[in-house]
């Protein structure tokens, strides 16, 4: 409250010296939302939580006697999200083992998914996102070309401990990210070397938490070429059980694809491998040349 911020939207000139003020706006509405610049209807039927998913279910339906022309034919779920206002977190669209959004209808899998809405009758609108905690109350959906539904009231429990992406605090655009990343950046591809020690425990392939500023770099990189294969390979020092080595570090390549995924990235385009500690890049014995070779590596080819 009290910030003043400019806000830009695409072939408009910018709205500057915006006042941020407290309390909703009078266009927006807890139950519907229009679309602009049509007027089409977006209403909230329920929003339930459970086994760390959040099913909402709407009704899309022109107004009586208008003729609704959208921007695109196509409504496209790559742009559909939940956001906690007082968190400052973004949950997205969940998806499926190809990389498919959970939601319908879905007419075309292009993007993640998306359909052409027969204006003609109602559209019954099913989408599964991730869940945030139990916690949180009421969120924010976000719908492409329509003004967004604020205070949408949570029912049921069994959401994720911690989830989301960050949406407040230091924001990067991809230059940001990749120099973040210290990536190396190629015609051909973009190399990205992150250190186990910062993803994970000694021995684990769970993700910490401190992980997510590093993820979510990550993830605008990824997002960033959109129709690139993503290759992740994790690696491990040299030191115990060569084969047990080689599972550490699968597994910490596929908890690297599941977050991405997680996040929005299309699971079809990301593969996971371990390289063990067969592709060491210092050969010395010290102890940060252990810590150089424990790494999760990401290839990002065009």
């Amino acid at each position: 409250m009290g910030t003043i911020v400019s806000v830009e939207i695409p072939q408009m000139f910018p709205f500057e010296d915006v006042v941020v003020t407290e309390g909703a706006g009078t266009l927006l509405s807890a139950g519907s939302a229009k679309s602009t610049p049509s007027m089409a209807v977006a209403t909230l039927v329920a929003a339930k939580r459970a086994d760390e998913a959040l099913k909402v279910r709407l009704k899309l339906a022109a107004e009586p006697g208008v003729t609704v022309d959208m921007r695109s034919p196509y409504f496209m779920y790559w742009w559909v999200y939940l956001f906690d206002p007082v968190n400052k977190r973004r949950y997205p669209l969940l998806k499926d083992s190809e990389g498919i959004f959970q939601a319908t209808p879905i007419g075309q899998k292009i993007d993640g998914g998306t359909f052409i809405p027969n204006w003609d009758e109602p559209i019954l609108m099913s989408l599964t996102f991730q869940a945030p905690p139990d916690d949180v109350t009421s969120v924010d959906l976000v719908l492409p070309d329509f003004l967004p539904i604020e205070g949408v009231a949570i029912a049921g429990l069994g959401g994720a401990a911690a989830g989301g992406i960050a949406a407040g605090g230091k924001t990067l655009g991809l230059e940001g990210a990749l120099k973040e990343l210290k990536a190396q950046v190629t015609p051909q591809e973009i190399k990205i070397d992150l250190s186990a020690d910062v993803l994970f425990d000694f021995d684990k392939a769970d993700l910490k938490p401190a992980a997510e500023q590093q993820l979510n770099n990550l993830l605008t990189v990824v997002n960033s070429k959109p129709n690139a294969a993503v290759a992740i390979e994790g690696h491990t020092d040299v030191r115990g059980d060569a084969a047990y080595n080689q599972a550490l570090s699968q597994r910490r390549a596929e908890a690297v694809r599941a977050w991405l995924i997680a996040h929005g990235a299309a699971g079809g385009r990301l593969t996971a491998t371990g390289g063990g500690e067969a592709r060491p890049v210092r050969t010395g014995d010290t102890e940060p040349d252990h810590q150089a070779n424990r790494r999760v590596e990401i290839r990002i080819r065009s």
